[in-house]
């Protein structure tokens, strides 16, 4: 059941409490924004296919490589590549959150990457941003 409590500032925030799922809020602007997003959030619970976005909203890809390079990176050979491609991707990538990467994201950086380096090259550093996001998982 979702509730849509005012905020003082002008805003709506929308609660969604359903048995079995921690309880999801998100603040917004108007209430029929707030209404639809509780909508499709209730929506995904309902068909069992609910996954929170919460952390992903609030943690940027260059904290995510920082945290692989250190914690991950010095087990890996060849530890050095690993440390350029992953410094490549916080700086060409890094200002997004992870949940606005999407495979369209992706598919561009790669098209951007393939313009001015080799293919094997993009692919090494597809394969570790694939490797980040599944030690992130």
């Amino acid at each position: 059941m979702a509730t849509f409590p005012k905020r003082g500032d002008g805003q709506w925030q929308a609660k969604v409490r359903k048995k079995g799922y921690p309880v999801q809020s998100k603040t917004f602007k108007t209430k029929g924004r707030a209404e639809q997003w509780s909508r499709n959030v209730e929506s995904e619970m309902d068909r069992g296919v609910f996954l929170s976005t919460s952390i992903a909203e609030n943690i940027l890809l260059s904290e995510l490589v920082a945290r692989y390079l250190t914690e991950v990176a010095p087990s890996k050979k060849p530890e050095a590549d690993i440390k350029v491609r992953g410094k490549l991707l916080k700086g060409k990538r890094g200002d997004r959150v992870l949940a606005a990467i999407t495979p369209l994201t992706v598919k561009e950086f790669r098209n951007m990457r393939l313009e001015t380096i080799k293919g094997d090259t993009v692919r090494k550093e597809m394969s570790l941003l694939s490797r980040i996001r599944i030690w992130q998982c």
